[in-house]
């Protein structure tokens, strides 16, 4: 009866990219700290900026503080930098792997989402053989409109009715609970851990095992409803989400 509940229904799984299936974080930090000091803005990097960095886009942060560059150039400087130095530093988030393969095992439909580069999401999945258990990819984009459009596309080609959509990003998890998809908020790092559970996500978890255990239980994204806003709404949402931003900064 467990196997019967467990394949009924089955909602198709969104992961973020960054901190949810790889731990980018460590070279998250050290590019930005790399490009904070050759433009000499070491004292602009504070632990606030730092954590800001973690759950925004690197064109959203480069328009922020360094609003006298241009802002391409700025991203591709850091893209550059830590594909060049860093990419060995990038690994699969713990635990990651092993709900791949559960979620593979019992068919369920697996897409992950990020404002990375696609290329260089492939890239790091490919090295660390993890790309295989993904039916779409999506990645390449630049704010917050288009960051919640990412989800979308993502429901769209993989046909969902219901989604889990689990992210350690606040913005993500308000892109997700405006988007009507069961959100997961992914607690791993400590100092990101209380404005995750602020930003009240279905479910938090620090371990990714608790997922599993979550999809085996009652199918509560079934209670959420899909909504794919027009324009006007996708425009409201990310002036909502930029204008919380800036108050907490």
């Amino acid at each position: 009866m467990k196997n019967q509940k467990e394949n009924k229904e089955k909602p198709v799984i969104v992961l973020s990219f960054d901190g949810t299936v790889m731990d980018t974080e460590p070279a998250i930090i050290a590019t930005y700290r790399e490009l904070f000091d050759r433009h000499h803005k070491n004292e602009l990097f504070t632990k606030e900026i730092q954590l800001a960095a973690l759950d925004d886009s690197v064109y959203s942060v480069m328009e922020y503080c360094f609003p006298e560059e241009d802002t391409k150039r700025m991203v591709d400087e850091y893209n550059s930098w830590q594909k060049n130095h860093l990419s060995d530093l990038i690994q699969p988030m713990h635990g990651i792997k092993d709900l791949l393969k559960w979620l593979k095992k019992h068919e369920y439909k697996i897409a992950t989402v990020s404002t990375r580069e696609r290329a260089s999401i492939v890239d790091l999945l490919e090295h660390a053989h993890l790309i295989q258990y993904f039916d779409v990819i999506i990645g390449g984009k630049k704010n917050a409109q288009a960051e919640a459009n990412s989800l979308f596309t993502a429901l769209k080609l993989l046909d969902a009715k219901s989604c889990v959509y689990v992210s350690d990003s606040c913005a993500e998890i308000m892109s997700g609970k405006d988007a009507g998809v069961y959100t997961v908020g992914f607690a791993s790092n400590p100092d990101k851990a209380r404005s995750i559970v602020e930003e009240r996500p279905d479910f938090a978890t620090a371990d990714l095992i608790q997922v599993k255990k979550l999809l085996r239980g009652e199918p509560l994204w079934l209670e959420t409803t899909i909504n794919t806003p027009n324009a006007e709404e996708v425009i409201h949402n990310a002036e909502k989400k930029s204008a919380k931003k800036k108050a907490k900064k």
